[in-house]
């Protein structure tokens, strides 16, 4: 599972280095974290008294479906052009958005999320790797139809990006949340 979240980082870091015009790429990992951040917050915990491990698989997944939001709005927009770009917005997004709730659990007191007194490097690698892992696994899956799929070369509006990223990842964190023990259960039994 590490090497797979190392090998889609580098992927990630290479695929930023080839992107063309950043910001509008950048804009939209930006605004797909805070969608996904506002939903983990905001919507209740549908888990009856959760464990430290819980709270943070809702976490890893509410990161990795900030990474997938990006991944699906960048292939609805641009068709198969995207998936360069989406190689490198997906890994961007879940790792901003698992920093983010790691810094909220551990210096906040929002509800559902202080938990955290201290934190030591085991707790850090699984905030990088889980998300990381659940992004790539979705991009194997999707990455060959993707390629498939025909590229849309017009000129859309630039708020398209952006509110298609929003959409898909938050009905994807509603999802997650809604899904609550069920959804935590499995990652930790992986």
């Amino acid at each position: 599972m590490e090497l797979v979240a190392i090998g889609l980082a580098g992927v990630g870091v290479l695929a930023w280095w080839w992107a063309d015009r950043c910001l509008p790429l950048l804009a939209t990992c930006v605004l797909a974290v805070a969608v996904a951040v506002a939903g983990r917050l905001l919507l209740p915990i549908t888990i009856d008294r959760p464990t430290l491990l819980q709270l943070a698989g809702l976490d890893w997944w509410v990161a990795a479906a900030a990474g997938i939001g990006c991944l699906l709005g960048l292939l609805v927009v641009r068709g198969g052009a995207g998936l360069g770009r989406a190689l490198a917005a997906a890994p961007v997004a879940a790792l901003l958005t698992a920093a983010v709730t790691l810094a909220l659990a551990r210096f906040t007191e929002a509800p559902g999320l202080n938990w955290y007194t201290n934190l030591d490097g085991q707790m850090l690698v699984y905030y990088g790797e889980q998300p990381l892992f659940l992004v790539a696994l979705t991009l194997f899956i999707v990455a060959l139809p993707a390629a498939m799929l025909p590229s849309r070369e017009r000129e859309m509006p630039r708020w398209v990006l952006p509110v298609s990223s929003m959409v898909f990842t938050a009905v994807l964190v509603v999802v997650v949340m809604w899904l609550g023990d069920r959804v935590t259960v499995e990652l930790l039994a992986t």
